[in-house]
């Protein structure tokens, strides 16, 4: 694929450039090409500026779209062993309470020891 980049320069300024590139004055040639190339560099410097701020800009751009960088686990401090261990018993036995103390019933013919929380059994069975 050609470009033509003269397409865009007006017929005028070309065939002006084209005289002085042709003269056969050397002074002229000397001032057409030096002429040139300093517009080479100032056009390429231009391009150069325009596309690094273009890109900067960009940048910018992709930055605040992507929102504040992420919170990784190794960044995270150690998790406080306090906090994680489950809350401390009222006493040093924990929440244990004291059964209360069986009864033994002398009333019939042998004793029966009576608990709390269970059927009555015999002192036979109980020991």
């Amino acid at each position: 694929m050609t470009i033509d980049f003269l397409a865009s320069v007006p017929a005028t300024i070309a065939n002006h450039a084209q005289m002085c590139l042709s003269s056969p004055d050397a002074i002229v040639q000397g001032a057409y090409l030096t002429g040139t190339v300093i517009g080479q560099a100032q056009g390429k410097q231009a391009v150069h500026e325009a596309l690094e701020t273009d890109a900067l800009h960009r940048a910018e751009s992709f930055a605040t779209d992507l929102g504040a960088r992420p919170a990784y686990p190794w960044e995270r401090p150690h998790w406080d062993r306090r906090r994680l261990r489950p809350e401390l018993p009222e006493s040093l036995t924990g929440r244990w309470q004291p059964k209360p103390q069986p009864v033994v019933d002398q009333s019939g013919p042998w004793p029966t020891v009576i608990p709390p929380t269970h059927e009555p059994v015999l002192l036979a069975a109980a020991a």
